[in-house]
């Protein structure tokens, strides 16, 4: 144990750099009472105090395979507990979790959480806002595809908008299999002694696959949408790659303006950008031609009571043309070459980032 009254005083709250260094301390021997820097004497459980980290004890590693002492629960000792900051007294001191008081212990705790969320936000705005100009980058290559797309089923809507329902509700039926089912006869004798038969109806079904490409069958599909309203909410942020720019917009906001910014940002990585590309990719795998074929064996089936016939050909100067007819509606689809154009990488943060919050 270090001697009553050698330890640090602290005019002001610590760094974290400290924190790190007493839990390094910490991790080496698990015992809090032989780290100099720290208060060992006794401290009323009033007193007020602010946290400065978690830390935990490993009573298997400590010397009597007991708990740690505690300055405000003496004898009492812990295993979890916090590295505080006593600002009247000028020290710092690792106390039990649950030792202080509850009204001062229920103070640190709200400050440490919305110290811990606003250092979380503004390390994540440090790196998060200098993507921007790049993010907008994939947008804008991304653009002409999206337009495509929208063009498309735009116009499947508007000439075949039965055969979009039809098949609709044909891979929502069978989950999303191409299936057609027909039934069967089956003589049986009826049993040993009678030699006269009865005939079972069966069914029997012919499967073709899954039918890619579920989202051009949408009646409501607007990716030029969703991909103006992730931009608006970027340019609105943007900017630039400076360092001093950035630190300067992060220090200048308010906590509203941090919340808000950092919840959009976290929303457009982990579910905006993910949710659109695939609605995007998936429209273009309709368009597949193993797809196509597919679909055509399916509709063409002599037992498929819902007859759907596809066409896909190549016409001149190499346009491709998609025909597709069915539940008394046709249209003609000529997918043009920004609908094959691949999406480029969104670029991203550290996986240690990614949907975690501190705090």
């Amino acid at each position: 144990m270090v001697e009553a009254g050698a330890h640090k005083i602290f005019p002001v709250k610590p760094l974290p750099a400290f924190a790190e260094q007493v839990r390094a301390q910490l991790k080496e021997h698990n015992q809090p009472e032989l780290i100099r820097e720290l208060r060992h004497e006794a401290i009323a459980r009033t007193e007020e105090f602010d946290i400065l980290c978690e830390v935990s004890i490993d009573p298997s590693k400590r010397p009597e395979q007991d708990f740690a002492p505690c300055p405000m629960c003496q004898p009492n000792k812990f295993i979890r507990g916090r590295l505080c900051y006593f600002p009247r007294l000028n020290c710092c001191a690792i106390i039990g979790h649950c030792c202080a008081d509850k009204k001062q212990r229920d103070s640190a705790e709200h400050r440490f959480r919305e110290a811990s969320n606003r250092n979380w936000q503004e390390d994540f705005l440090l790196e998060a806002l200098p993507l921007i100009p790049r993010k907008l980058e994939v947008i804008a290559a991304t653009r002409g595809k999206a337009v495509e797309a929208l063009r498309l089923h735009k116009k499947f809507r508007k000439d075949a908008h039965r055969l979009m329902q039809l098949l609709r509700e044909i891979s929502k039926n069978h989950g999303g299999r191409l299936q057609v089912q027909f039934e069967v006869e089956s003589k049986a004798a009826v049993n040993e002694r009678v030699t006269s038969g009865r005939f079972e109806r069966l069914v029997d079904m012919n499967d073709y696959g899954v039918l890619s490409g579920l989202t051009a069958l949408r009646a409501n599909y607007d990716p030029v949408l969703e991909l103006n309203d992730i931009e608006s909410v970027l340019r609105v942020i943007e900017v630039g790659v400076e360092s001093e720019f950035v630190m300067n917009y992060i220090i200048a906001m308010d906590v509203k303006h941090r919340e808000w910014t950092y919840t959009v940002l976290n929303d457009i990585d982990s579910r905006r950008w993910r949710n659109f590309t695939l609605k995007l990719d998936d429209f273009c795998s309709f368009f597949d031609s193993e797809n196509l074929v597919r679909l055509a064996r399916w509709g063409e089936d002599s037992k498929n009571r819902n007859q759907v016939y596809v066409v896909d050909r190549m016409l001149n100067m190499g346009v491709r043309q998609v025909e597709l007819y069915g539940a008394g509606s046709r249209t003609a689809l000529s997918p043009g070459p920004q609908l094959s154009i691949p999406i480029p990488a969104w670029p991203e943060l550290p996986k240690r980032r990614s949907g975690v919050r501190a705090g």
